[in-house]
């Protein structure tokens, strides 16, 4: 999270690509899979550990649970990897309650940062 003072020291980064977005609290964060047609939406139950309410990348072995979405909603995550002309998604959206927010798109899985969800919620993101 950026505090006050990163604030003052936001000058220091002007020439850097940055991102910033406004912390939404959260009930439960989804990491949604697309590989080709196929959508695998996994919970990450971040809110559980102090170290993960951030940023859940902290600490690998919290608790997964497959999640199920609305086939609408899967419709669109397809239809917005296909846009990008991706054959391979990992969208991450938060539950903030009764709604779903975007959180992002990683058009590629950041080995190292991202391991871990496949077996830790048995999901199988094969194609």
């Amino acid at each position: 999270m950026v505090s006050e003072d990163d604030v003052a020291e936001i000058e220091r980064v002007k020439f850097t690509p940055i991102l910033l977005q406004e912390y939404v609290p959260k009930d439960v964060e989804l990491r949604i899979t697309v590989v080709g047609e196929k959508v695998f939406p996994v919970e990450i139950h971040s809110q559980l550990s102090d170290k993960t309410k951030v940023d859940w990348r902290k600490i690998l072995n919290l608790v997964h649970r497959v999640h199920t979405l609305l086939d609408e909603i899967k419709k669109r995550i397809v239809d917005f990897v296909n846009k990008l002309g991706l054959n391979f998604g990992a969208i991450d959206m938060i539950l903030p309650g009764p709604k779903i927010c975007v959180s992002r798109n990683k058009p590629k899985l950041s080995i190292g940062k991202d391991r871990g969800l496949d077996g830790s919620s048995n999901l199988r993101c094969d194609h």
